[in-house]
């Protein structure tokens, strides 16, 4: 999972985030936490912690920490905000992506989003607005998830930019989530007549290669990370493998 401790953090400040990155180690699943850019979202708001920039240093030292999340203040992108512009900066030093979050965003606010160094964006909910930040150079996650839907918006991209495009939830409630996830999004990209190659690395190759996880490929030498599909129309679940083991069936582990 690529997963932002956002909330967390909102409530906990660093300590939660140490608690989720701690807690996650405790299973078999591949965690890429982020280190949130925003804690607090805005001045305006009364939060539990602040996440600094020294805290942002410290978290990519841990490597588990592979991105900066959402950087969901775009008015202090696009005003040369120095505390902003310095987590974009730390995040780049370490090697890391910066995820995006600018809502609406269009034209030329969106390049200058961009060139300052967001790299994705899952907050578009029209054709015309991803197809600007596409322009602009970030790669568009199409989100489908229990409170934002944008699939219905966004799928053609899947067919008409397939390598900028990559599929989230952003927020699942665990009633939803049992069941499926990410597969859901894929059988209805392929019941939309896209291909299904496409759709699969959408789905998998592109999230590990642009934040650069720890998973394997099925390349020689990877771990073996993968799991058994009933069909490439349904996309049930049989069996899920991680680093070679069977850790999971018919969603039982």
């Amino acid at each position: 999972t690529v997963s932002d401790p956002h909330e967390i953090a909102n409530v906990c400040g660093m300590d939660g985030v140490r608690y989720m990155v701690n807690d996650g180690a405790q299973t078999p699943i591949k965690f890429a936490f982020g280190a949130p850019s925003c804690v607090p979202a805005t001045f305006f708001e009364t939060a539990g912690a602040e996440i600094t920039t020294e805290d942002i240093r410290e978290l990519f030292q841990d490597e588990r920490i592979r991105y900066l999340s959402e950087m969901m203040n775009w008015p202090g992108v696009l005003h040369d905000d120095a505390l902003v512009l310095e987590k974009i900066r730390i995040a780049h030093e370490a090697g890391r992506v910066v995820d995006g979050h600018a809502p609406g965003l269009r034209g030329e606010d969106a390049r200058i989003y961009a060139a300052r160094g967001m790299s994705t964006d899952h907050e578009c909910f029209t054709l015309e607005e991803a197809l600007d930040k596409i322009e602009a150079g970030m790669k568009i996650l199409v989100r489908e998830g229990s409170a934002a839907r944008n699939f219905d918006a966004l799928h053609p991209l899947l067919s008409s930019h397939p390598d900028l495009v990559m599929l989230c939830t952003d927020d699942m409630h665990p009633d939803a989530l049992v069941l499926g996830h990410i597969n859901l999004i894929v059988r209805r990209a392929v019941a939309a007549g896209h291909d299904v190659y496409n759709v699969l690395r959408a789905a998998s190759v592109h999230p590990v290669e642009h934040y650069g996880l720890p998973v394997g490929l099925l390349r020689e030498g990877d771990p073996a990370d993968f799991v058994v599909v009933s069909d490439l129309e349904q996309f049930s679940v049989l069996e899920t493998w991680i680093d070679g083991v069977c850790v999971a069936q018919h969603g039982t582990p």
